[in-house]
């Protein structure tokens, strides 16, 4: 700090190194995800089948070589990005994590029509919101009786 010197903690460490954007959230590994109870070995299937990833690698060594798991000592810890992609629910794990999608009525919003909130894993909740959107999506058509199609209709039946 200016011209002092002062020795750090490590939660100051860890602060500063977040803020200066040397550790990024995807990567930090999560402290109460745990691989036993949490992993949802279909979601990575999906997330492979999806990517058009065929691999005869185990679990474990395809999350290594994703880069969303790490080995700590001889457990395997997920970081963040691995929490959103291959948990069944963010809501307990990374709450920020949830998707809220809403419909008002007129651009003041205040009056709410329709509100949904997503927090499932992140594939899930993108496409759960892309549906909410294509649902909501208001689109108006007008039928019109043109007058010269009308009377080529009849000359073209006759």
């Amino acid at each position: 700090m200016g011209a002092n010197t002062q020795k750090m903690n490590r939660d100051g460490i860890i602060e500063f190194l977040q803020s200066e954007g040397q550790i990024r959230f995807e990567e930090q590994l999560h402290r109460k995800y745990e691989i036993e109870r949490d992993f949802v070995p279909q979601k990575l299937r999906s997330y492979l089948e999806r990517a058009g990833i065929v691999s005869t690698l185990d679990d474990e060594s395809i999350l290594l070589n994703l880069g969303v798991a790490t080995k700590v000592g001889d457990k395997l810890r997920m970081n963040n990005a691995g929490v959103l992609f291959f948990t069944e629910s963010t809501q307990l794990l990374c709450e920020q994590a949830t998707i809220t999608c809403g419909v008002f009525d007129g651009t003041a919003r205040i009056n709410v029509l329709n509100r949904k909130d997503y927090s499932l894993d992140m594939i899930t909740n993108i496409n759960n919101t892309l549906h909410f959107i294509k649902q909501e999506l208001r689109v108006k058509y007008e039928m019109q009786e043109h007058p010269n199609l009308s009377s080529n209709l009849e000359a073209s039946t006759q």
